[in-house]
C-alpha cells in the first residue's frame, strides 16, 4: 500500500475483516514500543509525502510540466541534443 507500509507505519487488514482489525488493535495495545515506532514512522512518512508542503510543491511542477506546450518541448529537446 502506498499510503501505510504494513508493520513499519501501521498495520494493514483487509475490509470487513472484524476478527483482524481485532487482532491489530489488539497488538499495538499489548505493544506500546511498537505502536510508538509505528506512529513515529507515519508522521515522518507523512510530512516527507503528504503535507500541503510537499503536495503544493509536487502539483505545482506537475502542472509546469503540462503547460509546456509541444512546440516548446520540441525546441527544448532541440536544445539539449545541440549540448550533447
Amino acid at each position: 500500500n502506498y499510503i501505510n507500509i504494513n508493520s513499519q507505519t501501521g498495520i494493514t487488514v483487509p475490509p470487513e475483516s472484524s476478527a483482524e482489525l481485532r487482532a491489530a488493535m489488539d497488538f499495538l495495545t499489548d505493544n506500546p514500543t511498537a505502536a510508538q515506532t509505528m506512529g513515529e514512522r507515519a508522521r515522518a512518512r507523512y510530512e516527507s509525502l503528504f503535507s500541503a508542503d510537499q503536495l503544493g510543491c509536487a502539483y505545482a511542477e506537475l502542472y509546469k510540466r503540462l503547460a509546456i506546450t509541444p512546440v516548446e518541448h520540441l525546441l527544448n529537446a532541440a536544445i539539449n541534443e545541440q549540448r550533447v
